[in-house]
């Protein structure tokens, strides 16, 4: 059957249809009705088109950030508390660190996201609107919770710490974003000028 292959004949394929000519379908949307609402949206380069997609790429995201980021700090950490030169102790002292901060780290980014996200979605159907007002008070809100048992100021703080974070990734996005954006397009729009 493989043998076969070298021997197609090429003039019986379909011919490739040009790229206005294609249409991308997602899973969740039905073929049979043609006003299905395609939800579109981004937040960084994470495809946030819909609330799954919010809370099942945030949570990851944040969880492998967290993994990663706490591993390595623990890793460093290992390497400072280790007063020993032997080779098996560094390493052992190493690894309890890793272990110790990397998953504390991932589960706390993880918990965060999921509460964002949620929160995010609840805002988005109470306003009726998908903007970063509600990012930003679903990034104060998850924070207040989070830290709720600590405190009504370390609460706050957080909130306010997250918000921020939020805020200024929003700016961030909006200013250099849509320039990029606006530079890629016009250099597809040139290059399929080119090509015709």
């Amino acid at each position: 059957m493989l043998k076969d292959l070298g021997q197609a004949d090429v003039a019986k394929l379909a011919p490739i249809p040009a790229l206005d000519e294609v249409e991308l379908l997602y899973i969740s949307e039905n073929p049979m009705f043609a006003n299905a609402h395609r939800p579109t949206g981004t937040f960084g380069p994470l495809p946030m088109r819909t609330n799954s997609d919010k809370l099942l790429y945030g949570c990851g995201t944040a969880y492998i950030a967290g993994l990663t980021g706490g591993g390595a700090y623990g890793a460093l950490r290992g390497l400072q508390t280790a007063q020993v030169k032997a080779f098996k102790v560094r390493v052992n002292s190493v690894l309890n660190q890793s272990t110790r901060y990397g998953p504390w780290a991932a589960n706390s980014l993880g918990v965060l996201s999921m509460s964002w996200a949620l929160l995010d979605s609840g805002f988005e159907l109470v306003r009726g609107t998908s903007d970063y007002y509600n990012h930003i008070g679903a990034a104060f809100t998850s924070g207040f919770i989070f830290k709720c048992t600590a405190g009504l100021r370390p609460a706050v703080l957080t909130g306010s710490i997250l918000a921020s974070v939020v805020s200024a990734y929003g700016m961030w996005d909006r200013g250099v974003g849509q320039t990029v954006s606006a530079t890629v397009s016009s250099l597809l729009s040139r290059g399929e000028k080119q090509a015709v």
